[in-house]
């Protein structure tokens, strides 16, 4: 813009500041400056950025989906909507690759996957066509994707990373929504209201009150059906507490500790009660769900996806 009212040269003059100055505040009028970010009639980045001189890298949302227990990263629900969102343009889709087999859980593993990339400002990322950089400077907008033991990972990532006074926290800002199934973590009552059959709102996920989650942040939309034995549990009487003490047990050898201790609930088993059958029927049903997935990785995820645009386009 100074072409037209200071003549060329090669010196930084008093008429070229009053003109610079100038065009500050015609940048500020537009919003493309703020207040604080220059000092009148001086050209800094700012006003580079501004005026056109430079231009600004466009940051491409990214998108990290954490698949479940003896599962493929490339395959499942929360994978799927990654790769809508990177056929669309929206985001690039990031698998996180983990231990999916041990059993118990080794879900620090994952943890640990999304720490490395989240912890660098751009990390090298393989996803079946070679190693790429991929850059995520702070602003980059960040999306999550949860499926069942995925969702104790990302469970796990959350509080011990981006939560506040955590090592991540300056990420938080930045992730804009997460889409989470099948969740074993699941808060009473919280599921997403286009789920057809969802658990009655007393039911809760099947872990125990220490993983489970509380105050479930907004941008973060919980897929649960009936009958899932992972995500619809009751939240009182000791039925619900003995399947939590066998999912305890299956996915982090934890015997005892808290109402759902195994240790403590085989001795109660050893008098007599009127509701051995009951108890022994959940134990059974518990064990059974290991092999049978039923409700559990079928849900309508269009919903998901668009509300996963809208995110991101905010």
């Amino acid at each position: 813009p100074a072409r037209n009212n200071v003549a060329p040269g090669r010196r930084f003059t008093a008429e070229l500041a009053i003109e610079i100055e100038r065009e500050q505040k015609v940048f500020v009028g537009q919003g493309k400056l703020k207040a604080g970010e220059f000092i009148p009639g001086v050209v800094n980045l700012a006003w580079k950025y501004a005026s056109g001189y430079l231009k600004k890298d466009k940051l491409l949302p990214l998108y990290f989906s954490i698949e479940g227990h003896m599962s493929d990263p490339a395959v499942g629900p929360v994978a799927w909507i990654g790769d809508v969102l990177s056929a669309e343009g929206r985001a690039l889709h990031i698998r996180t690759y983990y231990d999916r087999w041990a059993l118990p859980f080794k879900n620090q593993t994952g943890v640990q996957a999304l720490a490395d990339m989240l912890s660098k400002t751009e990390f090298w990322y393989d996803g079946g066509f070679g190693p790429k950089l991929i850059k995520c400077p702070p602003g980059t907008p960040i999306t999550f994707g949860a499926f069942s033991q995925g969702a104790m990972v990302w469970f796990d990532f959350y509080h011990q990373y981006l939560a506040p006074g955590k090592p991540l926290n300056w990420r938080l800002k930045d992730v804009l929504g997460a889409i989470v199934c099948g969740d074993p973590c699941r808060e009473k009552g919280v599921v997403a209201d286009w789920i057809t059959d969802p658990p009655a709102p007393d039911r809760q996920g099947i872990m125990d009150d220490a993983n489970r989650w509380k105050n479930t942040p907004w941008w973060m939309l919980e897929i649960a059906r009936k009958g899932d034995r992972y995500t619809d549990n009751e939240s009182e009487g000791e039925a619900g507490l003995y399947k939590t003490s066998v999912a305890r047990i299956i996915t982090q050898n934890k015997w005892s500790g808290g109402p759902a201790g195994m240790l403590a609930r085989i001795i109660d088993l050893l008098q007599p009660a009127d509701d051995l059958i009951p108890v022994t029927m959940a134990i059974i049903q518990m064990i059974m769900f290991v092999g049978n997935m039923g409700t559990h990785g079928i849900y309508p995820l269009d919903p998901a996806v668009q509300f996963l645009r809208e995110r991101l386009a905010a």
